[in-house]
């Protein structure tokens, strides 16, 4: 009809509008999108396809999981993600790297993850701090020191006073750890026994009596005890073969054994033969058993036994519901114990919060501690008795894995460490304190011992418990005053040395000629280690060398070697230890201007070094570079070497001297110099001696001082400046154990721990604060627990009962230790 029509479909090869857009599926699962546009009419991608999906659905796979990395994951791809299709399997049970506290048998360990698993990273770390009422003690190298009251005697220093800084118990040099009560305290030795000091009313010392002392005594037939604790009016120790033994008051039936005697020496308690852990409460006792369970005895009045009962018992009863235990420790009315898992419980009085549940009502059965699950230790507080006001003050203390301590109850006065006077029931931690190691809870105080070996103490410190030297309250952490090491300390020219407690010598001050020992001959304004001297047990300084002398009776010597004086066949100068020559059996040593001499085991006495005035006693004025023996001298106890003279203490009391005498320095009433020795007249009682640049000095048995020799610059300390051929009393001393005679200023200790200074002043040697010379004996300033002292040539030192060594005088060589120049009045020697 003229028209074109189709005749079939067209045939065309495009699929689009050249030009168009569209979205379009895509991906694992098809349920992305990608964009397309029509190009030649083909759709083309136009960009990346978006898609949600990660996996195809229903497909599997194994990832790393776990704390390292190191354990295997199952995943099942769902919806297009993978998704666990289980728990992961990880073979550690702690992060690489890291490290936390644990218990181990009588203390903590510290532990370290490697690959994993948990290491053991040291020794297993005993308790080796302890709080009592309103004392506080640590064991440091075998040795304890203590601060706080000291009205009974429990610091053990020898007397009745407190002490705001730390001070050493007298003779114990082997304790591993150390429990303080309320008026006594006690000590583990290495060897198995144990010592007590302190209030010995109830027998509480278990030496077999009532009677007190002010220092250390053994507890009777106890050898084998491997942990001790002290509670308010008794103690208890555990034995090598999980009996437990205690002594003491036993009115509430705290001893265990049956009855409520006190005993003055162990009883065993009955029935526990397992124990591995034991505490000691207000008037009641519990032991960790090998189990894992707790039994407690004694008083029960406030539910403290945990065995659901308000009544004493004489026996252990085991503690409710508790058998995975790992740590204990036992109150004033209550108990704690720390779980395996970490978690802590508490039952007695609750008064003030103590128990850790939000709670003021006593639980007579254990309950959990609120907010605690990686404890490793808890300290309960104690007092001063068991029934006494203060019950309700009570307040917890605990040692977590991460080194943190978390403390809650009573904290008017601060013992909770968490820089406020307010009770917190919930608990938090102590401020400032990440790397505890132990901690311990005191009556109102406590305090804890940092992976450093340093303490920190925080609460109430009105007798001086927290050991920084104040009785101001701390409600944070206060750092305890430096824990000294000296036991000796001697002053020479320009230098000074100290024996520290560990048999090493340190050394500080002008360093010409080698004379610090430490291999240079720089000075140094700080204390230095002396090289090669590891068991010292005396230290002695000359003019410009120093000698020590060995546990095994040989001596060493260092310094200047001009004249002989170091010993070893030789003239020439060491800056580092040689030994003397033919001397093996030495007592005593004493270090000259330029002259040595020893005390051996049979009395004889053996010099060496300048001898041109005949101050080596062997009849001639030869100089020696090796020891010869003194003429007609078998019973010396003692030698003191001066300037040019030397004197011997012998055991009758006598004293002998020779050598220059041209300042009465002899004291046999001439001024006539002697090679050989000659008697001081009117001597026959002394207790103690030392030799001078030309004076000489002796403590008489009676406490008193004579002097005798030069007396210009007052250094005779009696009246005037005269010099004087036979002793003379020093005036105004009356109670001294020990004197040292300078270059031209002389020093005194008392029996009390002061210290006193006469002669020339400059340089402000005699440490009163004044530079003029004084004819008489003055106090030195701020120092009353003096053990020791030592005069110099311008400079004077001293030891105090904390170990640390005090120093006042000249310092332009750096010889008081304090990297300071001079001080009038005593200063701490840093380092020591």
């Amino acid at each position: 009809a003229g028209q074109w029509h189709d005749g079939g479909a067209c045939g065309d090869p495009d699929v689009c509008v050249n030009g168009a857009s569209q979205q379009a599926a895509c991906g694992l699962n098809g349920a992305g999108s990608t964009p397309q546009v029509c190009t030649a009419g083909q759709w083309h991608d136009d960009g990346a396809c978006v898609d949600p999906d990660v996996c195809a659905n229903g497909a599997a796979q194994q990832v790393a999981c776990g704390l390292n990395g190191r354990g295997l994951q199952a995943q099942v791809c769902t919806l297009g993600a993978w998704v666990d299709a289980g728990a992961c399997v990880d073979p550690d049970a702690c992060l690489d790297g890291d490290q936390e506290i644990a218990m181990c048998p009588g203390g903590v360990q510290r532990a370290s993850c490697v690959e994993g698993l948990w290491v053991d990273d040291g020794a297993c770390e005993r308790r080796t701090i302890s709080a009592g009422a309103s004392g506080t003690c640590a064991v440091v190298n075998g040795q304890v020191a203590c601060w706080g009251s000291g009205e009974s005697g429990q610091l053990g220093n020898g007397t009745t006073r407190s002490s705001g800084t730390p001070t050493w118990v007298s003779s114990l040099n082997d304790a591993v750890s150390v429990a303080v009560g309320s008026y006594h305290t006690c000590a583990l030795r290495a060897t198995g026994a144990v010592v007590c000091w302190g209030d010995g009313s109830l027998g509480r010392l278990g030496r077999g009596s009532t009677a007190s002392s002010t220092t250390p005594v053994t507890v009777s037939g106890l050898t084998d005890a491997v942990a001790i604790d002290a509670a308010v009016e008794h103690t208890c120790a555990l034995r090598a073969t999980g009996a437990v033994v205690c002594w003491g008051a036993g009115n509430t039936g705290q001893l265990g054994n049956g009855s409520t005697a006190y005993a003055t020496t162990p009883v065993t308690v009955s029935g526990l033969a397992d124990a591995v852990a034991i505490d000691s409460g207000g008037g009641h006792t519990c032991a960790l058993r090998a189990t894992g369970a707790v039994v407690c005895w004694g008083a029960g009045n406030t539910g403290q036994l945990g065995n659901g009962l308000a009544t004493h018992q004489t026996t252990p009863v085991t503690v409710y519901g508790l058998s995975d235990a790992i740590s204990i420790s036992a109150g004033w009315g209550y108990s704690c114990a720390v779980r395996a898992n970490g978690s802590a419980v508490c039952w007695g009085i609750g008064e003030s919060g103590q128990l850790g549940n939000s709670r003021t009502t006593a639980m007579f059965t254990p309950v959990a501690v609120a907010n605690l699950v990686d404890a490793v230790a808890i300290e309960t507080s104690n007092g001063l008795n068991y029934t006494g006001s203060g019950l309700n003050v009570g307040h917890t203390c605990a040692l977590r894995r991460n080194g943190t301590v978390r403390c809650w109850g009573y904290g008017i006065d601060g013992q909770l460490g968490q820089g406020a006077f307010t009770t917190n029931m919930a608990g938090a931690d102590v401020v400032g304190l990440a790397d505890a190691r132990a901690v311990t809870a005191g009556f109102r105080h406590a305090c804890a011992l940092r992976a450093t070996g340093e303490i920190r103490c925080w609460g109430t410190a009105e007798a001086g418990q927290l050991g920084n030297g104040s009785t101001s309250t701390a409600p944070a952490p206060v750092d305890v005053a430096t824990l000294g090491d000296a036991t000796e300390i001697a002053s020479g020219y320009s230098h000074t040395c100290a024996l520290r407690s560990n048999g090493q010598v340190a050394c500080w001050g002008a360093g010409s000629d080698g004379v610090l020992g430490n291999g240079s001959t720089a000075s140094q304004t700080l204390p230095v280690s002396v090289l090669d001297v590891t068991d010292a047990v005396q230290v002695s300084a000359g003019d410009s060398h120093t000698c020590a002398l060995l546990q095994s009776g040989e001596a060493r010597c260092w310094g200047l070697g001009y004249e002989g004086q170091l010993g070893n066949g030789s003239t020439a100068s060491r800056s580092s230890p040689l030994a003397v020559s033919n001397l093996s059996d030495a007592v005593a040593i004493s270090a000259g201007r330029g002259h040595t001499c020893a005390v051996r085991a049979n009395g004889q006495v053996r010099c060496w070094g300048s001898g041109a005035s005949g101050q080596l006693g062997d009849g001639s004025t030869t100089s020696r570079t090796s020891p010869v023996t003194v003429l007609n001298i078998t019973d010396a106890v003692d030698v003191a070497a001066g300037g040019s003279h030397t004197c011997a203490l012998r055991a009758s009391g006598a004293v002998s001297c020779w050598g220059f005498g041209s300042s009465g320095q002899l004291g046999n009433a001439t001024l006539a110099s002697s090679s050989t020795p000659v008697e001081v007249l009117g001597m026959s009682d002394a207790t103690w001696l030392d030799a001078g640049s030309s004076h000489t000095c002796a403590v008489h048995r009676t406490g008193a001082v004579s002097c005798w020799g030069e007396g210009s610059d007052g250094r005779l300390g009696h009246g005037t400046a005269t010099s004087a051929t036979i002793p003379f009393a020093v005036a105004n001393v009356v109670d001294a154990v020990q004197v040292s005679a300078g270059y031209r200023h002389t020093c005194a200790v008392t029996a009390a721990g002061g210290a006193f200074c006469w002669g020339e002043g400059d340089s402000m040697r005699l440490g009163n604060g004044a530079t003029g010379d004084v004819l008489t004996p003055v106090p030195v300033a701020n120092l009353s627990d003096a053990v020791g002292i030592s005069a110099g040539s311008s400079h004077t030192a001293a030891v105090r009962q904390s170990g640390v060594g005090s120093t006042w005088g000249n310092a332009t060589a750096g010889q008081l230790g304090n990297g300071s120049l001079k001080v009038n009045i005593p200063i701490a020697v840093i380092g020591l």
